[in-house]
């Protein structure tokens, strides 16, 4: 009986400490690219308190020649997002794609950006997108890189 009785203060004592807790604020992060080669966007909510970002999801349309369709253009989640680095006055993304099935391709984009000297979130940098291909019916690979440059904002 006496377990009984000291759970429910116990109870209330956890429930009022959760309660006061500060809670986690969060942001959201934004990515493009807009140049002759390449459309990027990606979005993203994050945490300030935990790190880490949530729901990330974007698009990629690469409009250079004799790229494979499925490569040229699609919509992705956080399972293409390999790495990122969000912290400091430095925002990184690896952003990977590796084609299903035959012949085999794949794309990556890395942007790296730095904050904006003076500004609440604005982030500019660099992008390198590798495509890397193996024509149909098999043969040496061809690798190609675009460069351009990517804007970001965080709030």
């Amino acid at each position: 009986m006496m377990g009984k009785r000291m759970r429910a203060p116990a109870a209330a004592a956890l429930i009022t400490l959760l309660a006061a807790a500060p809670a986690g604020a969060t942001g959201s992060l934004d990515c493009e690219i807009a140049d002759k080669t390449l459309t990027f966007n990606a979005a993203t909510a994050f945490s300030y308190s935990i790190g880490g970002f949530n729901n990330f999801r974007g698009a990629i349309e690469l409009r250079a020649k004799d790229v494979p369709a499925d490569l040229a253009k699609f919509e992705f989640d956080n399972e293409a997002l390999l790495h990122h680095w969000f912290g400091g006055k430095e925002l990184k993304l690896e952003v990977y794609r590796e084609r299903e099935g035959s012949p085999h391709g794949t794309l990556r984009l890395v942007v790296e950006t730095r904050r904006v000297a003076g500004s609440d979130g604005a982030y500019r940098g660099t992008y390198v997108l590798t495509l890397f291909t193996v024509p149909e019916g098999g043969g040496d690979g061809r690798s190609r890189t675009f460069k351009g440059k990517v804007e970001c904002s965080a709030e």
